[in-house]
């Protein structure tokens, strides 16, 4: 049954939830990052903004900053603090979940190709790296969220029939939805479970035009048909008319859906990039539409979808400057922000 709490149980986590948006880089932040001459300048820009630098030994025992780790760990605060102020724990698991998805995938890729596992382990799961290392090798997967651990062992054992990693990546994708789902629904927040829902639904939409434009006709219709997610707003059936249909009528099937403003915005000129933007900008159009709510577990949501579309902005950042981009081809690049 899905948790009884009030709008009022979250007056405290919201007022809360409030003063760290405070410190949220949005973008005042980002526009400081663009015009920092040097990395240690945009370290500067991020420790105003409450960012905690890790630092590493180079090959020469020199100390220097590690980007990523410092990213990191600025999520895992987040996920901590929000948990620590919320009354339940649902939906901060929610977004933990892709993480534990991301590392059982690593570790059955990694045994089964003989290689080392643990640069493609990030530490911001509902499990530690170690536990699920040490949930595939034994083969108790009982510590796992639910749709996961069932998931691990058919994924290992398609592989070792298939030999074909993207069975691996279809299999856990589908079960970490589905624990998502579940949590979100255990959280009772109906904002909370659609946002579960969207996520679900434009990943399935994505995943057909990138099919359709591969041009593989009934072979791409089956694998799409195996891939499909359920869960969301938008049926099988629905999702398989679409693909029939062909992308040329995408703005048309969609037309009398949720996602008619998605459809709108992109065409059959738009590169796969451009269309995962304006599915992120669809998203974040939702989760502003919480923004002024007063208090609410909504806000818990909104605060960290937009902690990460704010990493991913710094992480756009820093790949176009290295690059020597101009300023105005990564704003190009860069995502919404909620502040």
């Amino acid at each position: 049954m899905p948790a009884k709490y009030k709008d009022t149980d979250y007056m405290y986590s919201s007022a809360r939830l409030r003063a760290l948006e405070t410190k949220m880089l949005g973008r005042e932040g980002c526009e400081r990052l663009l015009s920092a001459e040097n990395v240690d300048e945009m370290l500067e820009v991020l420790a105003d903004f409450g960012y905690r630098t890790v630092r590493k030994q180079d090959a020469d025992q020199r100390s220097k900053a590690d980007r990523e780790a410092t990213l990191f760990t600025a999520l895992s605060d987040a996920f901590r603090e929000v948990a620590e102020i919320l009354p339940q724990p649902h939906i901060v698991r929610l977004f933990q979940y892709k993480y534990d998805c991301n590392n059982i995938k690593a570790v059955i890729k990694a045994r089964a190709r003989g290689t080392d596992h643990k640069d493609m382990m990030f530490p911001l799961g509902t499990l530690g790296p170690e536990e699920v290392l040490e949930a595939v090798e034994t083969g108790d997967y009982g510590a796992l969220p639910e749709h996961m651990a069932s998931a691990a062992k058919e994924a290992a054992d398609v592989y070792l029939k298939t030999k074909n990693p993207q069975k691996i990546d279809l299999i856990l994708d589908r079960a970490c939805f589905a624990d998502m789902l579940k949590a979100a629904l255990e959280s009772g927040v109906p904002f909370v479970i659609r946002y579960v829902r969207v996520k679900i639904d434009l990943t399935n939409i994505l995943m057909c035009i990138r099919l359709l434009r591969m041009g593989a006709g009934n072979t791409g219709r089956s694998l799409y048909e195996d891939a499909i997610i359920d869960g969301g707003e938008l049926h099988r059936e629905f999702l398989l008319g679409l693909y029939d249909r062909g992308e040329s009528r995408l703005a048309e099937v969609l037309a009398g859906t949720a996602y008619s403003a998605f459809a709108a915005a992109i065409d059959a000129d738009s590169s796969i990039s451009r269309i995962e933007h304006e599915a992120d900008r669809y998203v974040m159009n939702m989760v502003r539409g919480v923004k002024w709510l007063p208090f609410g577990a909504e806000l818990a949501a909104a605060y960290l979808v937009a902690l990460e579309y704010g990493l991913t902005n710094i992480r756009i950042i820093l790949a176009g400057k290295e690059a020597g981009l101009a300023e105005g081809a990564i704003r190009e690049r860069m995502r919404e922000m909620y502040v």
